[in-house]
């Protein structure tokens, strides 16, 4: 009879994946409570319901230092909903377009705080991507800034100043960005970056 040898490599590896089980369990218990507080979330006032679907993200994005993303639209009853919650990566998220509402404009995190990233405004990606849908947009950032993205105006404007209405994320440093405008035009974000 042969005798199995796991060297202590294995032992690690295998604890070190049992850990990873129990990080994605986690992980996946937070998504749970995220969708179910986004299902809730729903009314006739879109911006209100933007504001409610991101502050419910915020604090699973700042936990797991990811984006969130997802949909906001009409049902058949004229309510507005956010389609499914998806999980992006750091800097980017992907929607997934819903079949059941009419889609009127995106809604996505900015992830936690990173000294090394520029989040407070939204980007030239994020304008883009919803002109290029033909809907409008709303951003949540780690300093806890709600920002509307409009496609008709080509613009950014923040809806609510740090921490007024969204959460913040605790390790956010006021200022690190500079001065954050209340709008920003398309050529104006498209200058911002070329700067940073």
């Amino acid at each position: 009879m042969k005798k199995s040898v796991l060297s202590f490599g294995t032992l690690a590896l295998l604890a070190g994946g049992l850990w990873t089980i129990a990080v994605a369990l986690e992980g996946a218990e937070e998504m749970a409570v995220l969708r179910a507080e986004v299902r809730a979330a729903q009314g006739y006032d879109e911006v209100d319901v933007a504001r409610a679907v991101l502050s419910a993200a915020q604090i699973t994005s700042f936990a797991q230092n990811l984006e969130f993303c997802g949909y906001l639209g009409l049902d058949a009853a004229g309510v507005i909903r956010s389609s499914e919650v998806v999980r992006g990566l750091v800097d980017e998220c992907s929607p997934l377009w819903p079949d059941d509402l009419e889609v009127v404009a995106s809604w996505h995190t900015h992830a936690a705080y990173d000294t090394g990233a520029w989040s407070e405004v939204p980007t030239v990606i994020d304008i883009e991507a919803d002109e290029d849908e033909g809907i409008d947009g709303y951003v949540a950032t780690p300093g806890g800034r709600f920002w509307f993205v409009d496609t008709e105006a080509m613009e950014v404007v923040q809806l609510c100043a740090r921490g007024a209405c969204v959460p913040v994320d605790v390790a956010y440093v006021p200022g690190s960005e500079g001065y954050i405008w209340q709008s920003y035009t398309y050529q104006e974000l498209l200058d911002r970056e070329a700067a940073q």
